[in-house]
């Protein structure tokens, strides 16, 4: 038999907020136990979040925040503080911004392969559309990745960007034409731009809150990352100069 507080998280789940306010609120007055309260407050905390009550989801973060340490990684904590930050309005922390992409090893990276990589956008990839070679198809694949990041903050994710990232890591790893090293990074930087993209996606979609995105997740806007992997695409230009058949897929749109 579920808990009130189970009842009343359901109730938040199924966008029920007026009623799991009503619930939370009969609860809250028997309840003396503090961590109990502390479910309680975090539950009424969404509600009223949702039901656009400014006044009372500060009262819910200042019980939470007064009833628990710096050193609590309780979710109620861990929430209150990021609903805090969100009503204060605070700066980010861009401090690390780099961090993933220093430990793949590709931080500052500058492109060796430009010329390769413009004779082949020039030769291989159509103006519009799936080019018909898979050498123009894998650049046109990576420089979608940069343009939905850099430009739109992966505000369109969807399941053609994820596909790009499964096929480019793929096919460059089938084609034995890298180092060990390099096959790591190549499949950390398209696993790193996926987790981006899947990100930015559920924040969009509303299954991360506003007080609860984080956004150095949203999406990598520098260039080392992608100028990465359109080398990558280069080399296996260089090394396939013929262009290999590639069949247009029905599911893509991008």
């Amino acid at each position: 038999m579920k808990s009130a507080i189970e009842k009343a998280a359901l109730l938040i789940a199924e966008e029920k907020y007026e009623e799991a306010v009503k619930l939370l609120g009969e609860v809250k007055k028997e309840q003396n136990e503090i961590q109990k309260r502390l479910e309680i407050e975090l539950n009424l905390m969404r509600a009223y979040y949702e039901l656009e009550e400014i006044d009372k989801v500060k009262e819910c973060v200042a019980f939470i925040l007064d009833n628990t340490s710096q050193s609590d990684n309780s979710q109620a904590r861990i929430t209150a503080v990021k609903m805090k930050e969100w009503l204060d309005d605070a700066p980010v922390d861009w401090s690390g911004e780099y961090d993933t992409v220093k430990q793949i090893g590709i931080k500052d990276y500058r492109q060796k392969y430009y010329d390769e990589c413009k004779d082949l956008w020039k030769k291989y990839v159509p103006k519009s559309g799936q080019a018909d070679n898979l050498q123009g198809e894998l650049l046109r694949q990576v420089e979608k990745l940069r343009g939905e990041a850099c430009g739109n903050g992966n505000r369109n994710w969807d399941d053609n960007f994820e596909w790009f990232c499964v096929f480019l890591t793929e096919t460059l790893l089938a084609s034995k034409l890298f180092s060990e090293d390099e096959q790591r990074k190549i499949h950390a930087a398209l696993g790193y731009i996926k987790e981006n993209g899947n990100y930015a996606r559920d924040y969009i979609e509303g299954r991360i809150k506003e007080y609860e995105v984080d956004v150095l997740k949203l999406a990598y806007v520098n260039d080392d990352l992608y100028d990465y992997l359109a080398d990558a695409v280069a080399v296996f230009y260089i090394n396939n100069k013929n262009p290999i058949v590639y069949e247009a897929k029905d599911f893509i749109y991008r």
